[in-house]
């Protein structure tokens, strides 16, 4: 009986657990065209066999896509936080989007926006009204710019993360982060003016006048309901195991 206990919790604990992030390294050379689809900007996204894609200048936008041809393959599923990984060929004046909560219907999402604005300043911008299919970004949101600690700089190439997410209390309290390595470079928090209540297609977007690579792209969905329930049933039925053994 005490086996079968321990079994129970055992498998109350994994029901539990949030549902593994979605990561698509750009290790291999069709990992790219496998899971996204080019909305808008010139051609010419490639792999590179170090591992990443190389993004030439210019303005691109990208939606996540697996099988790479419906737009927006279940994007009911699909929620922050998503985090990009990649490094900037020049370090002042490119920047990278996020996009979350794209609307198959209108096309319409929220944007997380970072841009390098010197070696030891960058700027998060938030913008209620993207579109992926124009790589237009309307109505953006007040941002903030964030000056490094002297001595701290970033430099070309660097590897970089940026995250986008919503407060736990909150979600349309938006939170970016971008970090180096273990290091949190800076963070953000801004809430929406105009709430977005359904979940959508994420993806990025690129604006540089010089290349960048990208090593990879992470999205965390939410856990199902169904997940949920199996998890509640699976502690009534550890918490009645254990009150038969006087536990």
């Amino acid at each position: 009986m005490k086996s079968l206990l321990k079994l129970t919790l055992l498998g109350c604990l994994v029901a539990f657990l949030p549902v593994s992030a979605k990561a698509i390294i750009f290790d291999t050379e069709t990992a790219f065209e496998d899971n996204f689809v080019q909305t808008h900007g010139a051609t010419g996204i490639d792999w590179n066999s170090a591992g990443y894609i190389n993004i030439p200048n210019g303005t691109k936008s990208v939606l996540y896509s697996v099988g790479g041809s419906d737009l927006y393959h279940d994007a009911d599923f699909y929620l922050e936080p998503v985090s990009v990984t990649f490094s900037f060929g020049a370090a002042t004046a490119p920047s990278l989007s996020i996009y979350a909560r794209v609307d198959p219907e209108t096309d319409i999402g929220i944007a997380g926006y970072v841009t390098l604005a010197a070696a030891n300043k960058f700027e998060f911008r938030l913008y209620n009204s993207a579109n992926p299919t124009t790589s237009g970004v309307s109505s953006q949101l007040l941002g903030s710019t964030i000056t490094l600690p002297e001595g701290v700089t970033i430099g070309a190439w660097d590897i970089l993360t940026l995250t986008l997410g919503s407060n736990p209390e909150d979600a349309q309290t938006i939170v970016m982060t971008l970090s180096r390595g273990n290091d949190l470079l800076g963070t953000y928090e801004r809430t929406l003016t105009t709430p977005i209540t359904s979940p959508g297609a994420v993806g990025f977007r690129t604006n540089t006048a010089t290349s960048m690579r990208m090593y990879e792209f992470s999205v965390i969905p939410e856990p199902s309901v169904p997940l949920l329930l199996l998890g509640a049933s699976a502690l009534a039925v550890a918490i009645r195991a254990r009150r038969r053994l006087g536990m």
